[in-house]
């Protein structure tokens, strides 16, 4: 849909902010009112209406699907115009700044992310080192007791922008409050109510003014008698918290200064810093800030009511340049799901304050989604919220409108004696909404944590009913994964029978059960060990060599080539890729991979036990290790019709299903949770303090759920648990008026559930090999090509499938982790203001001890690279361009052609006239140049590589100088000439236009899948994916 007919659709509240162009605007966008619609279509008003160009508008959103779903829609309305506006998370949006300023951000330059585990690993450190004689936070029975919840605070503290010293003028505040009123309170509070009079309430009302002890005011209407105890009790209660958290609070801040400290000793950062570090430079660096105020003349954000105050602060410090900056904001305090606790009004209300003078005010009324009955009852649930905006801000209305033809029809509720029935119940309602030809893909079970999906999704599988876990799922859990595990175990305890028999009754070791058997007996008979035993077996003895070998090479080789080689020689890695489902498989090892050359390159000591030490350390705090996630597309795609959605309240924000099914809907669980907040931050970290009550976020979390249906919602729980223990319904079931609810006869489906049991028995249904095509189309969807990928491409098209698309596992081979070492070395050293020889010799160092390299690979790799970059600074020091950009990415810059997206990181640019802005871009290379005759050639990959870069410069609108000429500089000399080399080109346009040509074919086959299909295209024949066209 283009522009103007998807600017007819809009009603008039719709049209006003997307026309409204100058100065702040707020805009209150309740659940299915369009806001992706309407920021995409005030985008396009902006650069329609407007002079400025793409690059110059900032469109900021919560997750990285939003981002996907707002480009895509751009897309639709602009065309390829859409990838050059800069659409981001606050965390990209920072990060990127940091990669457009390293010499800004030279302290960040060699910092590494903190995992989970290495945090986890930080705060016990700290937690034992801080023990002290009756220290709160680290009780003797247990000292790591408050670990989780010590973690959690300080990460809330980040979020909220909150360092050590403002923490500490908080807790300050606190305890001086409690010094000076502490007295008064505690003879109020011991008055009986009925002997208070309304003069003593409003005494002390003056008194507390200013104070944390002013909110309960807030809250009860003490002129009203019946609200004075209620009133008094919260005092009392508010009171008995500060004085109970006060010591743990103090405690924190000790562990929060050596936490912070210990960071940068270590040389890392937390998440939570990427957004602080642009903070912290911002608020210094006026220079910095000008720039990114003066491009960014347009700022839109949405769902601004999850935003925190440290993402806040970024706004503002972009918008402080101008008095009514144009910011446009979008949200809807009813869906605040993500918030700090307590402070799901403060972004909005702090905004509305700031410019309320100047400020245009828009509420959204008509929804586009969800038929009236399932917003009238929503309305009626949420209006029990202790507060809102719309109660705070009188301009403003909540209430929607449905504008879809679906008929009101009551939210359905079903009761049943058990859980398992409950389940079956939705599976049987799917099955007919199935029948009666519902996309699967239209219907969801929604429930409150992962852990209600364990048994469902085994029940779904059995009665072929197919969908898709969205996101969340933790491969420590997935069954094939904790196989592999298992073998890596075995390997660091091959004496223990017990887990080497679970470890050969493996499926990818393909040895019978007949066999096994047969081995146990052997095993009891012999009175040994069921290792030996194998060694005495023909059928077993080549594994239990191979088990010893890779038990050997598990303490020579580093960790991650020593799993390079295990999932390919123990058969694992070809028994996944010969799955139908080989995708998702692939991606939980590349996950698990991934996770271990994190902690290699951290560690390059680190051992195959050091590494299940972690794993498990994992497990004992809960944490889990989440799969990648595939392309967002793919996720509405992963089979032929679809998949019925399987999702937590959380992940469904932002979502929309015809049919919506809300499981476990009982007491304690959605609702009246049990505070597990062992550790509470201080009340006035809030800057607008304002009444709750203790359901507040979980009834925001059920809305949001309800709010997720078109035409139907189905609310279900049992009567008892799976321990048999009776249960409740969730308080929120009150809450929605009773009209709206209808009731269904359960006894029908009580009397069948028998049937179920049988269907655990049912095989298992495989996917397809269409439905994997499926799957890759949408992965493929705005797939953005690289050099790289197109010479991979082009050298095999199995090697581009493998490598590019589904990223099989492998580790970094020494070459390829000496060449990172030397580019890294290059790169500081261009940076550096007087770079000396042996500065550059040092960098060198310093990043190749950060590989992953044996004792023997690193003795060699430096040795080669103290001389070749010795000689290489003695041959070009004095005729080195020193006016340089060094690793400039074209990621942000949104470069199409014809609509293909591409992009490249150039390794260094020299500028050759300021005046002229002409500049000749460089890529180093580490290889021998005496055989890279072929790719420098006409038509050979390195000469396409500059070719594309120039392509890059020339289509980039935001690119401001012009590439000439470009090099490929052989760092290493030649091993004939012993020379070193630099090759230079100059592309013509004829040679570009060869490329482009080139690019369209390409793109055109990788979006057909040809790379599928090995009888369409000649293999390399050298690559080690040549051969495998069955896998």
């Amino acid at each position: 849909m283009n522009f103007d007919e998807a600017y007819a659709k809009l009603s008039p509240e719709q049209k006003t902010a997307v026309d409204h162009l100058d100065g702040p605007m707020m805009v209150l966008a309740g659940p299915g009112t369009g806001k992706t619609q309407i920021i995409a279509l005030r985008i396009a008003q902006i650069l329609k209406q407007t002079q400025m160009a793409p690059h110059n508008i900032l469109c900021l959103t919560f997750t990285d699907s939003g981002v996907m779903a707002m480009r895509s829609r751009l897309l639709e309305m602009i065309g390829s115009t859409a990838y050059r506006v800069r659409i981001h998370t606050f965390h990209s949006f920072c990060n990127e700044i940091i990669q457009e300023n390293p010499e800004t951000f030279l302290f960040a330059r060699d910092l590494e992310p903190l995992t989970d585990l290495e945090r986890i690993q930080l705060f016990r450190e700290i937690l034992e080192s801080s023990a002290q004689p009756n220290s709160p936070l680290v009780p003797f029975f247990d000292p790591y007791y408050y670990l989780h919840s010590v973690r959690k605070a300080i990460q809330d503290l980040k979020r909220e922008n909150i360092d050590p010293a403002t923490f500490e003028q908080a807790l300050s505040t606190i305890e001086k409050t409690l010094t000076l009123h502490g007295e008064t309170l505690e003879s109020f509070t011991a008055t009986r109510a009925t002997s208070l009079k309304e003069n003593d309430f409003e005494e002390l009302q003056t008194k507390l003014a200013g104070t944390v002890f002013s909110v309960p005011f807030l809250q009860y209407d003490f002129t009203d008698k019946k609200e004075r105890t209620a009133l008094k009790s919260a005092l009392k209660n508010l009171h008995q918290e500060l004085k109970n958290q006060a010591p743990k609070q103090r405690d924190l801040l000790l562990i929060f200064t050596a936490y912070q400290k210990e960071l940068q000793k270590r040389g890392r950062y937390d998440y939570e810093d990427m957004v602080l570090f642009v903070v912290r430079k911002f608020q210094e660096d006026e220079t910095l800030l000008a720039r990114y105020q003066e491009q960014f003349q347009y700022i839109l954000v949405d769902e601004y009511q999850d935003t925190n105050n440290a993402q806040n602060e970024v706004l503002r410090l972009l918008a402080t340049y101008f008095e009514n900056p144009n910011v446009f904001v979008v949200g809807d305090d009813k869906q605040s799901i993500f918030r700090f606790q307590g402070a799901s009004l403060e972004n909005m209300l702090s905004f509305y304050s700031l410019y309320k003078k100047s400020m245009e005010l828009v509420s959204l009324k008509d929804n586009y989604r969800s038929q009236q009955t399932v917003l009238d009852a929503a309305d009626s649930l949420i209006r029990h919220a202790a507060n809102s905006l719309i109660k705070q801000i009188p301009e403003l209305h909540g209430t929607l409108t449905s504008s879809v033809p679906f008929s009101p029809e009551p939210l359905r509720l079903a009761e049943f004696e058990n859980p398992r029935t409950e389940l079956y119940f939705v599976a049987k309602e799917i099955q007919k909404l199935l029948a009666e030809n519902t996309k699967p893909s239209e219907i969801a079970i929604i429930y409150r944590n992962h852990r209600d999906a364990h048994e469902l999704t085994e029940l779904l599988l059995r009665m072929s009913i197919p969908f898709r876990v969205l996101a969340g799922h933790d491969i420590l859990k997935d069954k094939t994964i904790s196989k592999l595990i298992g073998l890596l175990e075995c390997l660091t305890k091959l004496d223990d029978d017990h887990h080497l028999f679970t470890t050969l009754n493996a499926d990818f070791l393909g040895f019978s059960s007949l066999d096994l058997a047969k081995l146990s007996i052997a095993a009891h008979k012999a009175r040994q060990g069921l290792f030996e035993t194998m060694l005495d077996s023909e059928i077993f003895r080549s594994f239990a060599e191979k088990l010893s070998s890779w038990s050997t090479l598990s303490m020579n080789l580093p960790l991650a080539e020593f799993f390079d080689r295990l999932i390919k020689e123990s058969g694992f890695l070809d028994f996944i890729l010969a799955k139908e489902n080989k995708i998702e498989h692939l991606n939980r090892l590349n996950t698990l991979f991934d996770e271990l050359k994190k902690h290699n390159y951290a560690n390059p000591q680190m051992s195959l036990k050091d590494f299940l030490e972690m794993l498990e350390l994992l497990k004992e705090n809960d944490l889990t290790l989440p799969e990648h996630e595939l392309a967002t597309t793919a996720q509405s795609a992963a089979l032929p019709s679809g998949a019925v959605r399987l999702l937590t309240a959380h992940k469904s924000k932002g979502l929309e299903f015809e049919h919506v099914f809300i499981i476990n809907f009982i007491d304690k669980h959605w609702g009246n949770i049990t505070q597990r907040d062992k550790l509470k931050l201080p009340p006035n970290l809030l800057k607008i303090p304002l009444t709750s009550e203790r359901n507040e976020d979980e009834r925001r979390l059920f809305y949001v759920a309800l709010t997720r249906a078109k035409k139907s919602v189905t609310l279900s729980y049992p009567k008892a648990n799976e321990k048999n223990r009776p249960v409740m319904p969730s308080e929120f079931l009150s809450e929605i008026a009773p009209e709206f609810l209808q009731k269904l006869d359960t006894l029908p489906i009580e009397n069948d559930a028998f049937n179920h049991l049988s269907t655990l028995f049912f095989q298992i249904p495989k996917t397809t090999d269409e439905q994997e095509k499926i799957f890759l189309k949408s992965m493929l969807e705005n797939y953005t090509l690289s050099v790289t990928s197109l010479n991979n491409y082009l050298r095999c098209p199995r090697l581009f499938y493998y490598n590019n698309l589904l990223r099989v596992p492998r580790a970094k081979t020494h070459h390829e982790a000496y060449g990172t070492a030397v580019h890294e070395a290059l790169k500081d050293w261009l940076l550096e203001a007087a770079p000396t020889k042996e500065f550059l010799i040092a960098q060198f160092e310093h990043h190749l001890r950060r590989e992953i390299l044996s004792k023997q690979e690193f003795r060699g790799g430096l040795e080669l690279g103290q001389k070749t970059l010795a000689d290489y600074y003695d041959h070009y020091s004095t005729i080195q361009n020193t006016n340089v950009l060094v690793e400039y990415d074209f990621k942000s810059h949104g470069v199409t052609l014809d609509g293909i997206p591409l992009t490249g990181k150039l390794d260094k640019i020299e500028i050759l006239d300021p005046t002229a802005k002409t500049v000749h871009v460089v890529d180093y290379k580490t290889g021998n140049p005496d055989s890279k005759a072929k790719e420098l050639a006409e038509g050979g990959a390195y000469r396409r590589q500059i070719a594309f870069y120039q392509l890059l410069c020339k289509e980039s609108k935001k690119f401001p100088y012009l590439m000439v000429s470009g090099e490929i500089d052989f760092v290493q000399p030649g091993k004939k000439s012993s020379a070193f080399i630099k090759k230079a080109f100059t592309i013509s346009e004829t040679e570009l236009d060869a490329l482009r040509t080139q690019i369209r074919s390409v793109y055109e086959d990788i979006q057909n899948l040809r790379f599928l299909n090995p009888n369409e295209f000649e293999t390399c024949g050298e690559c080690e994916w040549c051969g495998n066209g069955g896998r």
